[in-house]
């Protein structure tokens, strides 16, 4: 399940269902569910929200990129929790918007 107010990169989400058990959902698409800049607004009024697939942890890490693609991760990169968590706290600090981004190793 995704957070609601997070960035994400749509381009590395795969989609697989809707969280009702359907393959269709009224034939809408998941990214009506994120605005412009790929923040997550969460569930609909009914609670139905896409399910995506789950990257194998351990072998996918994260980067946390500012609006000028800069990372901001300097230590490397974070497993997906870790890389939430400071982003959030990026955000708050710094009043900025930030992206999460995964990333192959």
């Amino acid at each position: 399940m995704l957070t609601k107010g997070q960035k994400y990169d749509l381009d590395s989400l795969t989609f697989v269902r809707w969280s009702n058990g359907e393959s269709v959902y009224g034939g809408i698409s998941f990214h009506e569910f994120f605005d412009n800049d790929g923040v997550y607004l969460g569930a609909d009024a009914d609670g139905v929200e896409p399910i995506f697939e789950q990257p194998i942890m351990g072998r996918l890490r994260y980067n946390i990129y500012n609006a000028g693609g800069e990372i901001l991760n300097l230590d490397g990169p974070l497993g997906h929790q870790a890389a939430v968590e400071l982003a959030s706290e990026i955000e708050q600090e710094h009043n900025i918007e930030v992206i999460v981004k995964c990333i192959e190793e």
